[in-house]
């Protein structure tokens, strides 16, 4: 099984690309077309295209809030503090992208 996932915002810098892979070309051995997971940044995503990735069928995940790459701040963090980053993310997307059927995930 091979997986394909995106990290970062979705924007006009990158959807041409998206629209290019999942052009409808490519399937998966079953005769399904193939789908990405997108690990969402708030900043910088235009929502109307997540929305649309959703609607196609891909997954779309939450990555963090802050995107913070310090170690010590995911090692030293309390619960209260992960689940910011991550349900806060995740109601974010929601409204933004207004994906309402309760399938964000997490990382």
């Amino acid at each position: 099984m091979i997986t394909i996932t995106f990290n970062g915002a979705v924007n006009v810098d990158n959807i041409d690309l998206y629209d290019e892979i999942f052009n409808g070309q490519r399937q998966n051995p079953n005769g399904c077309q193939i789908r990405g997971t997108f690990f969402m940044s708030h900043k910088y995503s235009n929502y109307a295209a997540v929305q649309e990735l959703h609607r196609k069928g891909h997954e779309i995940a939450v990555f963090s809030l802050t995107h913070k790459d310090d170690p010590k701040y995911w090692t030293g963090g309390s619960y209260d503090d992960w689940l910011a980053e991550m349900a806060g993310g995740r109601l974010i997307i929601e409204r933004f992208a207004n994906i309402t059927d309760g399938s964000i995930i997490g990382m």
